[in-house]
């Protein structure tokens, strides 16, 4: 019953997004993307670890580099199945005569589970967001402030063997729904829905690669305007841990 569950909330994902995208007098945007991504965890002992990823993302695939970013933080395990964190990032937002910085802090609740040869994670994480405001003036300290929470449902199934462990090949399905607050957010309360499909291989605790879709719908600033950007990305995972 509970894996019905989960794929009836994929397709009501889904179906969220092509609604968006088929309202009458919508002007979308399109455009296309590739995302490199490097997650690396430490962990310290059996309740803490230290987490940085680093990310670089282009436009028109990679003709123009759209952003890059750091993002650290700790995690505290509460239990074998939930964990939570805190932490801060920097973005380079770029555009054709700019750079747009933004700073962050964020906080998160991760719940993970197996039922049968699925993992599961839940993940929250809400964030504040400070953006510059005039990327013209490189010393300018004037920021727009947004806070947004972040709802993240993923699935991974082994392929080649019963769990995921050392040399598995997996399959891999997310959904993330974003939605912004805050006095300067008027029309796009619902900010982004991402929604992934890939494969990855898992060599070793030291080596993890996943190769995936992402499709992402963005509501700009007006009500009736939306941006559809097909992604791909490849991302590298690394847990390492002190002996």
């Amino acid at each position: 019953m509970q894996k019905i569950n989960y794929q009836l909330l994929f397709v009501l994902f889904f179906s969220f997004q092509n609604q968006l995208l088929a309202v009458e007098k919508t002007e979308i945007k399109n455009s296309n993307s590739l995302w490199f991504s490097d997650f690396i965890n430490w962990k310290m002992n059996k309740k803490w670890s230290l987490y940085m990823d680093i990310g670089l993302r282009g436009n028109k695939w990679t003709k123009e580099w759209s952003q890059q970013l750091v993002r650290a933080g700790a995690f505290y395990q509460i239990t074998n199945t939930a964990s939570t964190g805190v932490g801060v990032a920097y973005f380079n937002h770029f555009n054709k005569n700019s750079i747009k910085t933004e700073y962050r802090t964020w906080q998160q609740f991760m719940h993970s589970q197996n039922t049968g040869r699925v993992k599961i994670n839940n993940r929250i994480r809400t964030e504040q967001r400070f953006i510059q405001k005039n990327p013209a003036d490189k010393f300018s300290v004037v920021s727009s402030f947004v806070s947004r929470i972040r709802y993240q449902l993923a699935l991974q199934v082994p392929l080649n063997k019963k769990r995921i462990e050392n040399q598995t090949v997996y399959a891999s399905v997310s959904d993330e729904i974003m939605f912004n607050f805050g006095k300067e957010i008027v029309y796009n309360n619902f900010d982004q829905n991402r929604i992934a499909i890939g494969i990855g291989y898992k060599q070793n605790e030291l080596l993890n690669v996943l190769v995936s879709y992402t499709k992402i719908i963005i509501q700009k600033n007006r009500p009736d305007s939306f941006e559809n950007t097909n992604v791909f990305v490849l991302s590298f995972f690394h847990n390492f841990k002190n002996n």
